[in-house]
């Protein structure tokens, strides 16, 4: 008989798996809360400078009362007084005038109302 060859004893396997999918586990569950983070993260809200809320006034203006119109354009509108607008501005504000001090004030004609929307209009 020919010599008979040796069965080789058990080698020892490494089995990783399991580490690998607890790797895998962990991995998922740091991303799964970086995205929640970055989900429910409250954003910053930037401060409105004074330009932005006079801004948001000038929007804001009711046009029927017109002493409203008065006092919220004037207060509002020197933030935004230019060499290319200061003319158009001044002449608004010169119209302006008889209604801020006055008890009793007549309506506004369309011109004046129409000359402060196309200021408004050209801040943007």
């Amino acid at each position: 008989m020919e010599k008979l060859r040796d069965i080789k004893d058990i080698v020892d396997v490494v089995d990783y798996s399991l580490y690998y999918l607890v790797a895998v586990f962990i991995s998922l569950l740091f991303l799964t809360l970086f995205a929640i983070y970055y989900i429910k993260k409250p954003k910053k809200q930037t401060k409105l400078t004074p330009r932005d809320i006079a801004l948001q006034n000038l929007y804001s203006i009711d046009y029927e009362d017109e002493k409203s119109i008065a006092y919220q354009f004037t207060l509002n509108i020197d933030y935004f007084i230019d060499q290319d607008n200061q003319k158009a501005i001044e002449k608004v504000l010169k119209k302006l005038e008889e209604f801020k001090y006055r008890k009793y004030v007549i309506k506004a004609d369309k011109s004046i109302k129409k000359d402060i929307k196309k200021i408004i209009e050209a801040i943007k």
